[in-house]
């Protein structure tokens, strides 16, 4: 029972993570970024230089976006 727990609960996590497919940062925020990303997705991010974004952490205007698909 407790090992079915633990595979319902990844999959509604996994299911929640999807929502959100890009995280988007300046060059000030990209370490915390990557760090937060590797925790919510437990996989590293495609990271790619983007414009016309704001920075998920400040609000200026964010240079890459890491992604969980490239």
């Amino acid at each position: 029972i407790l090992c079915n727990y633990f595979y319902l609960v990844k999959t509604v996590r996994s299911d929640i993570k999807m929502e959100n497919e890009a995280t988007y940062c300046c060059d000030r925020h990209i370490d915390i970024a990557f760090d937060n990303f590797l925790v919510d997705n437990e996989t590293f991010p495609y990271l790619v230089n983007i414009t016309g974004h704001k920075c998920t952490y400040c609000n200026k205007e964010a240079t890459y976006a890491l992604k969980l698909k490239p």
